[in-house]
């Protein structure tokens, strides 16, 4: 299990087909991750307790694609602010504890 996902039996994998690539992966990820993706999933999805998402309605979801060469900008730019978004988290996690500490020492 990585940090915030869990792999279930309803998972799927989404991959090329033969022929032109309509897609970069990357971009793709950071599109899926992206909050129209979020509301449309959840809109969407069917099931009382678990919801899910058949791969019938996944291939209805609506997916805006630019040119490739402007997919792979968008999806690697994307992932760099990833990258500093879980480094400045990891320091401002670190800045915390430290705090915690003084605090403690402090009162």
């Amino acid at each position: 299990m990585q940090e915030g996902w869990l792999l279930g039996p309803g998972c799927m994998r989404i991959r090329h087909k033969p022929g032109p690539r309509l897609f970069d992966a990357g971009y793709l990820t950071q599109y899926l991750s992206g909050p129209e993706a979020a509301t449309w999933l959840e809109r969407n999805a069917t099931g009382s307790v678990i919801k899910n998402i058949s791969t019938g309605l996944l291939s209805r979801m609506p997916v805006v694609l630019p040119p490739l060469p402007e997919q792979r900008r968008i999806g690697e730019a994307l992932a760099a602010l990833d990258s500093e978004m879980e480094l400045y988290g990891r320091f401002g996690a670190a800045v915390a504890a430290v705090r915690d500490r003084y605090v403690e020492r402090l009162m």
